[in-house]
């Protein structure tokens, strides 16, 4: 049976543990097999805990349990995430500006519409914004240069009566062999959503509310 120096690892650190000193130790259920050798370890977060030799030395135990409690609420953050409103728009941005396979993506990304970087790679600074400009749930994100990108200085949110009024109520229009909603036929024409609301309005055909020069 081979012997044990039990103070050889006293002082040294295995993941997040610190050996303290050894602590005892206990007969192994099967006798010809010796013992098992306890230490007193201190953890990073400052808990004193008691852990066995060779789970230290494998690495298996990584600390006093707060690395698994970390994991764990990672985990549930990142679903809480993924489940936010919040992240159901920013990923829907991103969606129809970059993919394209996207049904939209013919009116944003391959128009030029883009989403800022400061948002584009961080949902975290997208959220940041949002509720500290006037997000609510009943409120959808509408930039105000319809031709302009997503990002601060041109994104708002709307409620619904107001985002229903700037597309006419939401119907389809056909023109041209496609159909669309005003407001995606703004974005494709490049002319103001209101312009084109104000002159439907007025009696004006499609055709002639979508070719008129805006002077």
């Amino acid at each position: 049976m081979k012997r044990i120096n039990v103070n050889d690892i006293v002082g040294k650190k295995f993941n997040r543990l610190t050996v303290l000193s050894f602590s005892h130790k206990k007969l192994h259920p099967n006798p010809s097999k010796g013992y098992f050798y306890f230490y007193k370890c201190q953890c990073e977060c400052g808990n004193i805990t008691v852990v066995r030799r060779e789970r230290l030395i494998s690495l298996e135990t990584k600390s006093c349990g707060c690395y698994g409690k970390e994991v764990r609420n990672k985990i549930l953050a990142t679903k809480r995430t993924l489940s936010h409103r919040l992240y159901r728009i920013w990923r829907g941005i991103k969606t129809r500006c970059y993919d394209v396979n996207c049904a939209r993506y013919s009116n944003y990304g391959k128009r030029g519409i883009a989403m800022c970087n400061e948002w584009r790679g961080n949902f975290n600074a997208f959220y940041e914004w949002a509720v500290s400009n006037g997000y609510q749930d009943n409120l959808t994100i509408e930039r105000i240069d319809v031709n302009g990108n997503y990002e601060p200085l041109n994104c708002t949110w709307v409620n619904a009566k107001i985002q229903a009024n700037n597309r006419t109520n939401n119907h389809l229009i056909f023109f041209n062999n496609q159909t669309y909603t005003l407001s995606e036929w703004a974005d494709i024409l490049k002319i103001n959503r209101s312009t084109l609301w104000y002159r439907l309005k007025r009696g004006w055909s499609v055709e002639q509310a979508f070719t008129t020069p805006v002077f």
